[in-house]
């Protein structure tokens, strides 16, 4: 009932004559007061609803910085160090063809997930719906690994391998301190946290299967790469395998 029909209401020949009601003035003054009081109450309540939108918009605009700083940092430090390694001893590399149809589907697939050129049916079809909580801790996931992956990197020097091939270098040192000694693969454990914090923050189909193509990839390269450092530390890579975890400390 709007403000002018409650006014109405309480002013009105049948409202008025029910028992203990003999002045109309009284009843009209009754009714312009509550139907003030209401209107000031919905005023109100249009007021909060306002902010905690312009407050959620400014949330929004927030995490989109963070997130889109995260990918950028990522990739200005992987492509400043990639040079920064020893050469190369023995490499496991993955098929030719594989390598090159698995990156240009993650690069199609990362820009599809924002719909980027264009929206492609049904890989830009929405699961979270612009979800705000899903978009919150995507991001939280993504800064979780880009600051697990860039800590692996570090602590794996120049043994890193700036390649998606296993690789064993010269003068190669098994590393097992720092994050190193929690998990054997935490460059990798970071990438799965990135892409799953892209997978919920985009909330779109595609960044679902990238999340899924990249976490599949990463396992096919950890069984390549354990199999190259076991046969060259065939007594300490046994040893830390049973004393670490893969990815996720004391899980998996």
């Amino acid at each position: 009932m709007g403000t002018i029909a409650l006014e109405e209401h309480f002013a009105s020949p049948a409202f008025l004559q029910g028992p203990g009601w003999n002045l109309a003035a009284d009843a009209r003054k009754a009714g312009s007061l509550m139907a003030k009081v209401f209107g000031e109450l919905v005023d109100i309540g249009d007021g909060r609803i306002a902010a905690m939108n312009a407050a959620g918009g400014k949330m929004m605009i927030g995490l989109d910085i963070v997130f889109a700083a995260c990918w950028m940092i990522f990739l200005l430090y992987w492509v400043l160090t990639a040079g920064s390694v020893n050469a190369a001893q023995e490499k496991k590399a993955m098929g030719g063809l594989w390598r090159v149809v698995v990156t240009v589907l993650v690069a199609v697939l990362f820009f599809e997930s924002f719909k980027l050129p264009v929206a492609v049916y049904p890989l830009s079809l929405s699961l979270a719906a612009g979800s705000r909580a899903f978009r919150a801790i995507g991001t939280a996931l993504t800064v979780a690994g880009l600051v697990v992956a860039v800590l692996g990197r570090r602590t794996l020097g120049a043994n890193w391998s700036a390649s998606d091939q296993a690789v064993i270098k010269k003068g190669h040192a098994l590393i097992t301190r720092g994050v190193y000694g929690h998990v054997r693969h935490p460059i990798y454990s970071g990438f799965i946290f990135m892409f799953l914090g892209n997978a919920l923050f985009a909330g779109t189909v595609s960044a679902l299967l990238l999340f899924l193509l990249v976490f599949m990839s990463l396992l096919f390269s950890i069984k390549r790469e354990e199999a190259l450092l076991t046969e060259h530390f065939p007594e300490e890579y046994p040893a830390y395998k049973k004393r670490t975890k893969a990815l996720i400390p004391f899980v998996w």
